[in-house]
């Protein structure tokens, strides 16, 4: 009951500081949603530790997006800001998480409507109250760390004023936990489920008519050439191995179609100790001769990949192939998944995770790249 205090304390002081703001309260809303679902088994060793059903709390501050501005209108006025994710998942093995998260809110129906179809995109990091330990947890063998990340996806049905700035919602939800295999076990969690929710704006004439926004170059067509170093730390996935430094460089030619769309195609060169060490096990675990070279853990692929911009961030999608790998320890198809954040019309960051057969992670990385 702890956690239901905190959360209408929580709502009641923004709502009253909000009385004394006539500028930024102005421009935002907040929401509390409570969830109720069940723990995807995405794999039958997963079934053993799942005891009931996770029970969530999801407090949101959103602010509305900008009418001027032209990727807001593009994207039919989303609103964007931060969310704040209890889940219990009603396992004392499993623990709590608590997440800090960063959401944007798509709607898809007509925005002068008082009811809309929305589409919540959350991903930040989460703190698990009781990860793996060998001697004091052996029983959680889907979360290996305290930091994790966490990743919400959550459509649903919203009816505004319902009484006087006052909405009410719900809907479905979809929520990840998982380091990016930076320590194991890393099997992750995965909780589908149901929300209902109410939400507070704090200003009453919040749905305005949109006109959509135009410019002299209504579509902009790019092609060009782009480089990015990618770093990331991650364990082997053998219990216990440690943490090793990994490399990716990847060289890419691009086409930008419009304003949010662009479409890669390039190849990535994996330098992995963390792959090395895997080989290392199985060499040893199995006495496999295609082990032998514990010198050659490089990789070689090609990927084909798009990019959707919102404004200076961009989501990216990479499917790739192995054109050469020493052994045959995973797929030869693996995918890349991330945000990317332009500071100039040259230069990039970009957090990425890696995966193979869309669920097994390799690692987290961080990128540093640039673009012609």
């Amino acid at each position: 009951m702890r956690i239901y205090f905190i959360v209408f304390s929580f709502l009641f002081s923004l709502q009253m500081q909000a009385q004394d703001s006539n500028s930024f309260w102005q421009k935002s809303h907040i929401g509390v949603d409570y969830l109720y679902g069940n723990i995807i088994a995405h794999k039958p060793v997963i079934q053993s530790i799942i005891k009931g059903h996770p029970e969530g709390i999801l407090l949101n501050w959103s602010l509305h997006s900008n009418l001027e501005t032209q990727w807001s209108s593009d994207y039919n006025l989303p609103d964007y800001g931060i969310s704040l994710f209890y889940q219990n998942l009603k396992n004392e093995a499993l623990g709590e998480n608590y997440s800090l998260l960063v959401h944007y809110n798509f709607y898809f129906l007509d925005r002068t409507s008082t009811h809309q179809l929305v589409l919540k995109l959350a991903s930040g990091l989460g703190i698990n109250t009781n990860p793996f330990h060998k001697a004091n947890n052996p029983k959680n063998i889907a979360i290996g760390s305290n930091i994790n990340s966490s990743t919400f996806l959550n459509i649903y049905y919203l009816a505004n004023d319902i009484l006087p700035k006052w909405d009410i919602k719900m809907g479905l939800f979809l929520s990840h936990i998982s380091n990016g295999k930076y320590k194991s076990p890393n099997l992750g969690i995965n909780t589908w489920g149901f929300s209902v929710g109410l939400n507070y704006s704090f200003n009453q004439d919040r749905i305005h008519p949109i006109s959509k926004k135009t410019t002299e170059q209504t579509n902009t067509t790019t092609t060009g050439l782009g480089a990015i170093l990618r770093l990331g730390v991650a364990e082997s996935g053998i219990i216990g191995s440690g943490q090793f430094v990994n490399y990716t460089l990847s060289a890419y030619g691009y086409h930008q179609f419009n304003r949010v769309s662009t479409i890669q195609l390039g190849t990535d060169y994996f330098i992995s100790k963390a792959f090395r060490e895997l080989i290392r096990y199985e060499r040893s675990y199995t006495q496999n001769e295609q082990y032998g070279d514990l010198d050659d853990y490089h990789r070689l692929g090609i990927f084909l990949g798009h990019e959707l911009s919102i404004s200076a961030i961009s989501v990216i999608t990479h499917i790739g192939y192995y054109l050469y790998k020493p052994v045959d320890i995973h797929p030869v198809v693996y995918q890349r998944m991330g945000i990317k954040r332009y500071f100039s019309n040259d230069f990039f960051m970009s957090i990425t995770v890696k995966s193979h057969n869309f669920s097994r992670a390799e690692m987290i990385t961080l990128g540093l790249g640039f673009q012609l």
